[in-house]
């Protein structure tokens, strides 16, 4: 994995910047081990040993003294020799530091790869359920356009019936009124053909009185001659 000359300078700024802290930070010089002591003598007992680049805290430095007196990380407090010490962060420090935050570096990239991965996946299934929405949307659009034709024929059809059936009521009006001006008719016709029957009726008997009259009158002059 390439990292930039810049990135590198960085990193080894942040790391030699010196801490603003009131005691001072000390380490075991490179590839050594030394012990660490009960007193300021080779007299008192060693405690423990220490490796390169183990840090500690100067509790009392002395001029002219060969031990110092310090504090690990782990709290004990004890002697070290002071030509053992340095103020400097030794290499093996430097590199595992290094190393540990490009191991850092490595983890956030691979999480960053990750995360592009995954967004790119969420970006193709978006993607397709972006086409899917769409296909949807055009099928609902069809059936709208297909339900507002069929719902403008019903309004047509509506109106058409309302008109058919506005002019059935007035077909059945005009039928009533023609059938009750044909019942009237008819009655008046009954009424004219009863009276032109008693009308012929009277003329027939009259006709036949008048022939009876005056064959009784020729009857009579003929015994009469």
């Amino acid at each position: 994995m390439r990292f930039s000359r810049k990135f590198v300078v960085l990193l080894f700024a942040c790391l030699f910047l010196p801490a603003v802290a009131a005691a001072e930070t000390a380490y075991v010089s490179d590839q050594l081990v030394i012990t660490f002591r009960r007193g300021n003598s080779t007299e008192h007992k060693i405690l423990k040993t220490l490796k390169t680049g183990t840090p500690m805290e100067v509790l009392e430095r002395t001029e002219g003294d060969k031990y110092v007196k310090v504090r690990l990380e782990s709290g004990e407090e004890g002697y070290v020799l002071a030509q053992y010490l340095t103020g400097e962060t030794p290499k093996a420090v430097i590199i595992s530091r290094l190393e540990n935050q490009l191991e850092k570096v490595r983890d956030q990239l691979a999480q960053a790869k990750a995360r592009l991965a995954e967004s790119s996946r969420e970006q193709g299934d978006l993607a397709g359920n972006i086409g899917e929405f769409n296909q949807a949307l055009a099928d609902t659009k069809e059936e709208l356009r297909a339900v507002t034709e069929k719902y403008d024929t019903l309004l047509k059809d509506s109106a058409a019936v309302v008109e058919i059936t506005s002019e059935r009521d007035l077909l059945k009006e005009t039928n009533e009124k023609l059938a009750a001006e044909v019942r009237s008719l008819t009655a008046e016709n009954s009424d004219l053909m009863r009276t032109g029957a008693v009308r012929w009726f009277l003329a027939g008997a009259g006709v036949l009185f008048l022939g009876w009259i005056i064959g009784k009158t020729s009857r009579k002059k003929r015994s009469r001659l």
